[in-house]
C-alpha cells in the first residue's frame, strides 16, 4: 500500500470516527434537553393552566401557581444555557478550528494529545425547524 492510500485511507477513519462522535453527541444533548428542560416547561404549562383556572375563584392559589410556573420557567432556562454552553464556542466561529479545539468542553473532552493544524473555519450549521 503506497503512503498516499495509507494517508487517505486514515483520512477516511478519522472522518468516520468524527462523524460518530458527532452522532453521538447530538443523541446526548436530545435526551438532556428532553430530560430536563423540556420537563421544566411542561410542568410550567401545566401551572399555569392551574392558575388560570384558580384565577376568579381562588387569586391567592392562583398567584401561588405563578410564582411555582416562573421556578420551573427558571430551571429550565438553566438547564437550557448549561446545555448550550459548549456548542458554538465563539473561538470555533472567529478564530477557526485550530482556536475552536481547545476552547469549550465538547473539544476539552478529547482524551487524544493530537491538535489539529490550519485557520480553517467550520462551517456554519443552518437552522430548519
Amino acid at each position: 500500500m503506497t503512503e498516499y492510500k495509507r494517508a487517505e485511507q486514515e483520512r477516511r477513519e478519522i472522518r468516520a470516527r468524527v462523524v460518530g462522535a458527532e452522532l453521538a453527541e447530538r443523541r446526548r444533548l436530545e435526551r438532556n434537553l428532553h430530560d430536563g428542560a423540556q420537563q421544566h416547561l411542561v410542568t410550567a404549562n401545566l401551572i399555569l393552566h392551574l392558575a388560570e383556572r384558580d384565577l376568579g375563584r381562588d387569586p391567592v392559589a392562583a398567584r401561588k401557581a405563578l410564582a411555582s410556573a416562573r421556578e420551573e420557567l427558571a430551571s429550565g432556562l438553566a438547564e437550557i444555557r448549561q446545555l448550550a454552553q459548549g456548542l458554538d464556542p465563539q473561538a470555533l466561529a472567529e478564530q477557526g478550528l485550530a482556536a475552536g479545539w481547545s476552547s469549550g468542553p465538547l473539544f476539552r473532552s478529547s482524551s487524544r494529545s493530537s491538535r489539529p493544524s490550519g485557520s480553517r473555519r467550520a462551517p456554519r450549521r443552518s437552522r430548519t425547524t
